[in-house]
């Protein structure tokens, strides 16, 4: 069996393989910033013309909520989420190649908009993976909720210091899980995007189960990888993180992936092959 790299190593041969194509990174980067900050520009037009943006302020103060102000949001929201969805994979198509030592051309972002039967298909596929990403996350704000204001009114009863502590802890613990869990269900879907490279006409469940498997029993090894940045994102703040840190993420993301997808090749023999058609042979029927 195949193990998987340090995380070291990992972030090592990626820092390696991003110089070879930081231009064009920060290029996309800058694309992506650009295009969430015409977003964000008619969002506050729309509240300057509907008379939900307070005017003469430096910050954007909203003086109320009106019914056009709030249907024309959700409507750019929604604009802007579909006709981005294409780009977004793209995006992620490129540092795929790049892992590979093949430096794409920037145009190859737009790949997905080749035709309009295809970008549908990505943006079925987002809408997908995301759809599954938001219930979890539905699930588990909801449940925190419930839980913190349980604790919250236990608390309001009499009771000692060493059970109030305790009522505590239990409540941190339960919403640690609960964010754990989060967490889990969101990196199942982490491949999608980078194995559309390589796999471009693939239907969405196919993808989703390849997602799926490729990160199986590596949940651990992946909240390590992203916490190892933490730091690097408190540094980047000041300075723009979208123009370094994140493609430097994409890519060691599409690294991780690629050796993922090795290792998991390497595990496939005639035995392993065999062993699994004798199970689905002794599977029983309905």
């Amino acid at each position: 069996m195949a193990a998987m790299t340090g995380i070291r190593d990992l972030k090592k041969r990626s820092s390696e393989l991003f110089r070879k194509c930081w231009a064009e990174a920060a290029f996309i980067s800058l694309l992506q910033m650009g295009l969430f900050l015409l977003f964000y520009a008619v969002i506050m037009l729309l509240g300057i013309i509907t008379g939900a943006l307070q005017t003469g302020s430096i910050l954007p103060k909203f003086n109320s909520f009106p019914p056009n102000f709030i249907i024309g949001s959700v409507i750019l929201i929604l604009i802007y989420y579909i006709s981005t969805a294409p780009l977004m994979l793209g995006i992620r198509w490129y540092y795929w190649h790049a892992a590979e030592e093949n430096v794409m051309p920037v145009s190859s972002v737009f790949a997905g908009y080749r035709s309009t039967e295809y970008a549908l298909s990505l943006i079925k596929l987002k809408v997908i993976t995301d759809m599954r990403r938001l219930t979890p996350a539905i699930i588990s704000a909801a449940c925190m909720a419930v839980t913190i204001s349980i604790t919250k009114k236990l608390l309001t009863y009499q009771m000692s210091d060493t059970g109030a502590f305790l009522l505590k802890v239990g409540c941190a613990v339960v919403c640690g899980g609960l964010v754990l869990f989060f967490l889990i269900s969101g990196m199942q879907y982490v491949p999608v995007g980078y194995l559309l490279a390589d796999n471009p006409d693939a239907g969405a469940d196919n993808i989703i189960k390849l997602s799926k498997k490729i990160v199986s029993k590596k949940y651990a090894y992946m909240m390590m990888l992203y916490a190892s940045f933490i730091g690097w994102y408190v540094i980047c703040i000041a300075g723009f993180p979208v123009l370094a840190l994140i493609p430097y993420m994409y890519m060691t993301s599409a690294v991780f992936i690629n050796d993922s997808i090795e290792q998991i090749n390497s595990e496939i023999t005639p035995e392993s092959i065999e062993n699994e058609q004798k199970q689905k042979e002794n599977m029983p029927v309905g």
